[in-house]
């Protein structure tokens, strides 16, 4: 987890399954067959503008960026000198799959802390550099895409539960106060022998 949030970790793998191409594993491309993640813990924290998922997101495509950078340079050093030393080895992923996650959230609102869980759909992603490889960053990139967009669409769907709680929040306090100025008159009343 990113630091100035309160939880250890942002995401919990839960059981991992991969199917490496074993012959691949010293080539210039790694052939992964699929990578599946069963039953990942998602910890969300914040508010829909301001969050650690959002702060996750920024360092992934400021990583993928400084990564393309990177690549290019190794490309031009390699095409001026016919040596292959140095290349990167690049990653072709058929299957990616996470099933099963279940987030929790953590927000600050109008009525207090709220705390909910929901239970995100399943993500699969194919043929990640099936055309001449993906650097590792880029497959980051892609397979938490998907994740981060399902997050924040759990988190707005639960930012509108909490839009809920609050209207029956003012109904209740709005209430109480009625209560207790139907009281106030009622004691003036009283005092006042009407």
């Amino acid at each position: 987890n990113p630091s100035g949030f309160e939880s250890q970790q942002a995401l919990s793998l839960g059981e991992i399954y991969v199917d490496v191409d074993m012959a691949s594993v010293l080539a210039d491309t790694i052939h992964i067959k699929e990578v599946r993640i069963t039953a990942p813990a998602v910890f969300y924290e914040g508010l829909i503008k301001k969050n650690n998922f959002k702060v996750i997101q920024n360092n992934i495509n400021k990583f993928a960026g400084s990564s393309k950078r990177e690549s290019s340079k190794v490309e031009a050093v390699n095409a001026e000198s016919s040596n292959d030393a140095g290349t990167d080895q690049k990653i072709q992923l058929e299957l990616f799959i996470m099933e099963e996650a279940e987030m929790s959230l953590v927000m600050a609102t109008p009525v207090g802390t709220q705390n909910t869980k929901v239970t995100l759909p399943k993500i699969v992603v194919k043929d990640i550099g099936r055309e001449g490889g993906s650097t590792a960053a880029e497959v980051v990139q892609t397979v938490t895409a998907p994740l981060l967009s399902q997050v924040r669409k759990a988190a707005v769907g639960a930012f509108a539960n909490v839009d809920d709680l609050k209207k029956d929040a003012e109904i209740k306090i709005k209430g109480e106060l009625d209560k207790v100025k139907d009281k106030a008159l009622g004691g003036l009343k009283g005092l006042f022998g009407k």
